[in-house]
Formats: structure tokens, C-alpha cells, sequence
């Protein structure tokens, strides 16, 4: 099941189009024409490099990758897979203390670097726009 919803704000948080309209209890409306609460905004950071080590430490040695990674980082298991495969990571790759450890961690910290400058130019876009 897919989850998650897209809704498209103007400059006053009104919402003018949304994916998945429901109502939160009586008092939050996720519908055309409300207001989004703003209260219910994450900010998203980018993980730091000291953060990446900390969590591969924790992991047990034959933990796939991808299964250490989820659970400990916002950006949610589709993107994660995607980065991963696109940098020649298999969802059967899993934590070593060998070598490839090694290579997992370089290319982990590409990784950070990546999405670093993706949530920069997303940040930086998404505030232009108003509909």
C-alpha cells in the first residue's frame, strides 16, 4: 500500500489541490479551500557523516543494507533503494566488517552529499512557487 499525500498550497497555506482529501478528527480538514495547518510541516534535514557512522556501527555484520538504513533515515525506503541501486548496491547487499565496508561507507557518504544538495535545491524551489 502506498502511502503519503501531496497537497499544493498558496502563499497563505491554503490548500488548492490535494491527492487525498480526509478529515483529521472535527477540527483538521485536509480538503480545497483550508487552511494546512502549518503546525504539521516537517522540516528534513540531510544526515551527517558522524550520524551515517554511527547507525553502520550499530548495525549487525550481515544486516542488508538497505534493511539498517530505512528505519533510521526520513527519506523513506523507495528513495533510499533508488540511491542505493543507482550506486551499484543491490537490495542483497548487506553490512560487512570486511572490505566492502569500506566501500559502503565512501559511497554512503556520496550518498549524504547527494541528498544534502537535493533538499537544498527542493527547499530553495518549492519557496518560489505559488499557485
Amino acid at each position: 500500500m502506498i502511502e503519503g499525500n501531496i497537497i499544493l498550497t498558496d502563499y497563505e497555506f491554503t490548500i488548492s489541490n490535494i491527492l487525498r482529501p480526509h478529515t483529521e478528527g472535527d477540527k483538521v480538514k485536509f480538503v480545497v479551500r483550508e487552511k494546512y495547518p502549518q503546525d504539521r510541516a516537517r522540516e528534513t534535514t540531510a544526515v551527517t557523516k558522524e550520524a551515517m557512522l554511527e547507525i553502520l556501527h550499530k548495525a549487525k555484520s550481515g544486516d542488508p543494507l538497505k534493511k539498517v538504513l530505512v528505519p533510521n533515515l526520513e527519506y523513506g525506503p523507495p528513495l533510499i533503494e533508488h540511491v542505493l541501486v543507482k550506486h551499484g548496491f543491490t537490495n542483497a547487499t548487506k553490512i560487512g566488517k570486511h572490505s566492502i565496508f569500506w566501500k559502503i561507507l565512501i559511497d554512503l557518504w556520496k550518498l549524504c552529499k547527494r541528498l544534502r544538495i537535493f533538499f537544498k535545491l527542493l527547499k530553495r524551489n518549492t519557496q518560489r512557487y505559488y499557485f
